[in-house]
């Protein structure tokens, strides 16, 4: 959605037709396939990107996946970036 301030357009710009999605697909999964998909974007990092997930893979892309370690020693260090007092 793009909002429209003082007479100005704000936002993303619009995409060109050929550049936006319009067709949904579907897929359904067993409960097991389900969980085997989670597992796998949760080793990329992207549990609540499934769809996005599927995609890239889908048109032969990677994930670079990232240790559980990693992540959460760059979330600790995300903590103490914006640290003015800590300079």
């Amino acid at each position: 959605m793009t909002a429209i301030v003082s007479g100005k357009r704000r936002g993303a710009p619009k995409k060109a037709p050929e550049n936006s999605r319009t067709v949904k697909v579907t897929l359904l999964l067993t409960p097991t396939e389900y969980a085997w998909l989670q597992a796998e974007a949760g080793k990329a990092g992207l549990t609540r990107a499934l769809a996005r997930f599927l995609l890239t893979r889908a048109m032969g892309g990677e994930w670079k996946i990232i240790p559980a370690v990693n992540r959460a020693a760059w979330s600790h260090l995300g903590k103490w970036a914006g640290c003015v007092e800590c300079q």
